[in-house]
């Protein structure tokens, strides 16, 4: 008989693999670079480049990672064809999930190269995205009318009209700090289904419908949602305490890798501060610190802590972005990761085979029908 052992409930703390793309100890970091240096002189081009390839690029190496991307916005017909025929308020993660199987079928993945099917997606994930929003609304969708070179202001532009220097920059950054975390749950599910040899559309979807989950990729539309509910930060204090008072979870508070602080938080913060200015939403900031104050000094739990999904839900509200579109762009930033694992595990060449730790009945006498 095979022995089990007893673990945590979710694996939490459990080591189930080796991996070089992000440590969490000591530090957030991917590939050995502190998350810190990359926010403040990277940019989503050359970080998705290093996940993906585990280096820096030089100028030439950043140059046609860019360019490809790029180049890969177009989406082909099939992958319309099918989106056009999807009802109005589909959410858009579904979405998402829908065309990247149909692209996988326009573009199979080339076995002898996956990184370019990889860069491939990273490049039309927006215009997936862009595309179904527009027809959504009622609206024509037209590619060629947005003249974008950076990532970030063509996921933007894919969104909504147009953005300010700051919206392009903070959503840069945005990006950079969801690109990858470790094991998480979606990571996970992409990691599994890469150890049975399934084809990178088939890991990919799995990932995506892993973080489609409210309790894994929703927390921003969460925080937003509770958030929208307050004309001030007044009202948000008395409804933060009477939460707590009722022991009910207030969204993105706390994680479950990290105990006091979010690494990440801090990084995106400042930038939410700048755009609230500058587009006159100051009391929306106010009101985030007001119930990040309240959750400090009433909270009994431990994880007080806001985490990066509450800042981002302040900085894509003050982008005026729709909260339906926040776990998509999780989504296209998380894929750089997601790919990058897939890639890993394949190297393993290892199936993932857990037990469960059985908690039903005995051995049980059959009964013939009849005699039920």
């Amino acid at each position: 008989m095979a022995e089990f052992k007893q673990r945590d409930s979710g694996l939490r703390g459990m080591k189930v693999t080796d991996s070089s793309i992000c440590s969490i100890s000591d530090g957030l970091k991917f590939r050995g670079f502190p998350i810190e240096e990359l926010v403040e002189n990277s940019t989503f081009e050359e970080t998705s480049y290093m996940i993906i390839n585990g280096d820096l690029p030089t100028t030439q190496e950043l140059q046609d990672w860019s360019q490809k991307l790029e180049k890969y916005h177009k989406i082909p017909d099939l992958v319309k064809m099918v989106m056009d025929h999807l009802p109005p308020d589909a959410h858009p993660m579904d979405v998402i999930r829908t065309g990247v199987s149909v692209y996988g079928i326009a573009y199979p993945e080339i076995k002898d190269n996956p990184k370019k099917t990889i860069v491939r997606v990273l490049g039309v994930l927006p215009t997936i995205i862009g595309y179904w929003y527009a027809r959504a609304r009622g609206q024509v969708f037209d590619r060629k009318e947005i003249q974008e070179s950076t990532y970030a202001g063509y996921l933007l532009k894919m969104i909504k009209n147009d953005c300010s220097d700051t919206e392009r920059i903070m959503m840069d950054k945005s990006l950079i700090l969801y690109a990858e975390h470790e094991l998480n749950a979606s990571t996970f599910s992409a990691r599994i289904c890469a150890g049975t040899n399934a084809d990178y559309y088939a890991c990919l979807t799995n990932a995506i419908c892993a973080l489609s989950g409210p309790k894994h990729g929703g927390a921003t539309e969460a925080v937003l949602n509770m958030i929208s509910k307050y004309e001030d930060p007044n009202q948000a204090v008395m409804d933060i305490e009477n939460k707590l008072d009722k022991s009910e979870k207030v969204p993105g508070f706390g994680h479950p890798v990290y105990l006091s602080e979010d690494p990440r938080t801090p990084l995106i913060k400042k930038w939410v501060l700048k755009n609230c200015k500058e587009k006159n939403k100051q009391l929306l900031f106010e009101i985030g610190e007001a119930i990040t104050n309240v959750m400090a000094t009433k909270c009994k739990d431990p994880c007080t802590f806001p985490n990066l999904d509450f800042y981002s839900a302040l900085a894509y509200a003050s982008t005026d972005i729709e909260t339906i579109l926040f776990t998509p762009i999780f989504a296209v930033s998380r894929s750089v990761g997601w790919s990058a694992h897939i890639l890993e595990q394949r190297n393993i060449n290892e199936l993932f085979r857990p037990m469960a730790n059985y908690i039903g009945p005995e051995v049980r006498k059959y009964i013939p029908i009849e005699d039920r």
